[in-house]
């Protein structure tokens, strides 16, 4: 019989593709595992692409052998890069 009325996730905030890898955590009950796109994952790392990536939380309850999952997803938005280019040159001459 399962212990827990709920089994579940937090949802991610959307990260840059430049942003810093982060923890996978928040899942409820403690102590279950994490896959992003079917890989086994302890962090995150947006450097992966842009894109929205499906997250999952597995829990087995040692106590019971009763299993659940949750998902949800982060979406990595595509790094903003600049391009600066010079097209004159103003230049004060003090005399």
């Amino acid at each position: 019989m399962w212990r827990y009325k709920k089994l579940s996730t937090n949802s991610f905030a959307n990260v840059s593709e430049s942003g810093a890898a982060f923890a996978l955590s928040g899942g409820f009950p403690a102590g279950g595992s994490y896959t992003v796109e079917g890989v086994l994952a302890t962090n995150f790392d947006p450097s992966s692409g842009a894109g929205t990536y499906t997250v999952e939380y597995s829990y087995i309850d040692a106590a019971t052998g009763c299993s659940g999952s949750a998902n949800t997803t982060i979406t990595v938005d595509a790094a903003v890069t600049c391009n600066l280019t010079v097209t004159s040159t103003v230049v004060d001459a003090l005399c």
